[in-house]
């Protein structure tokens, strides 16, 4: 990445790399994911949205962009997380 990509994806990542996948997951109350999966739809979406045309050949962008397309969605502008029932198997997991 970039220099500065990479110091300003750092800092807006910052929360979510201090701690393992699973201590971010066992930190959260019920009452927190609608509005965690939310905000991680946001920065998903911000990621993709202003990194796609300069790493859109890099392999590890192009999964992350498999990722963000299979998991979220954009309705009249905003980005959304879709649910349950349009997910499968064959789709990777977000962590």
């Amino acid at each position: 990445m970039k220099e500065k990509d990479r110091k300003e994806f750092s800092e807006l990542l910052g929360s979510y790399t201090a701690q393992s996948a699973g201590q971010y997951i066992y930190n959260l109350s019920r009452e927190d994911i609608p509005h965690e999966l939310n905000k991680l739809a946001q920065l998903y979406h911000r990621i993709y949205d202003e990194l796609k045309n300069d790493y859109e050949d890099i392999e590890i962008f192009q999964i992350f962009s498999r990722v963000y397309q299979e998991h979220f969605t954009v309705v009249d502008e905003k980005i959304k997380v879709k649910e349950n029932k349009q997910l499968h198997s064959g789709m990777l997991e977000v962590a």
